[in-house]
């Protein structure tokens, strides 16, 4: 297009699981630099079924969090799976719909995405949905009591009803100041805000406030314990376990 480039994707079937990103066809490596880097959409076409690891990683990464333009995703009703690390460090990823028959997300699959701002599902998606910017997943099959936070963003907030905040949720979220976990929250898990991976600049999280609400009994190994400037912590009443390292 006129402004930048768009990867479009198509076949039958699942995407390869690449160990490294030089082996993604489409990576800089690959196309170069001055192509990669302006890619501003993908497009994955109806047929794929799984986004392999590093699939879509490092989109606008070399740009910074700063200057990576914004690349539109749109991903298929058929897609089923995404695996881990498929879109990490993608700062041009600044919102995404899970489609409609994607069922399977896997661990840090949005790992780095510091830019995402907007999380969206497609109503008819029974494994995923979205509220104030949260994607949730229900852990029984049918929504009710059990639901999990398992992405979260900078303008995040957490929905009441929830009763589980996964690990890594808020990885991506790190320009966020303040969180406040409901009083139906019953678990945070371990490092819900990730790891700070100082070998490519990975900014540390600015959580300043945190507000834990009654229903939380336990805090998991590491949860926050990057957020170097976290000055305000309100316990709830219900808290029973803090995980080693926890803060």
């Amino acid at each position: 297009n006129d402004n930048g480039y768009t990867l479009e994707i198509s076949g039958k079937g699942a995407m390869v699981d690449y160990a490294t990103e030089s082996a993604v066809p489409w990576s800089k490596y690959n196309v170069g630099e001055d192509i990669f880097n302006k890619i501003n959409k993908v497009v994955v076409k109806e047929g794929i079924t799984h986004i392999g690891e590093l699939c879509l990683a490092y989109l606008g990464f070399d740009l910074g969090m700063d200057g990576a333009i914004k690349v539109d995703v749109s991903l298929p009703d058929g897609l089923e799976s995404v695996a881990a690390d498929a879109f990490m460090y993608s700062y041009g990823l600044k919102s995404i719909k899970i489609p409609q028959g994607l069922s399977t997300i896997g661990n840090r699959a949005f790992y780095g995405c510091h830019n995402l701002a907007a999380i969206t599902a497609d109503e008819g998606n029974e494994t995923y949905r979205a509220e104030g910017n949260c994607l949730l997943k229900d852990i029984d099959g049918i929504y009710g009591d059990d639901e999990m936070v398992v992405l979260g963003c900078y303008n995040s907030r957490i929905p009441e009803g929830v009763r589980y905040i996964g690990e890594n949720a808020f990885a991506e979220a790190r320009q966020v100041e303040t969180i406040v976990i409901p009083d139906s929250v019953t678990v945070i898990e371990k490092k819900i805000m990730g790891n700070v991976y100082t070998w490519n600049d990975d900014p540390k999280p600015q959580l300043k406030k945190l507000v834990i609400g009654n229903g939380v009994s336990e805090i998991g190994e590491e949860a926050f314990s990057d957020c170097e400037k976290l000055a305000d912590v309100t316990f709830g009443k219900g808290l029973k376990v803090i995980g080693a390292k926890a803060f």
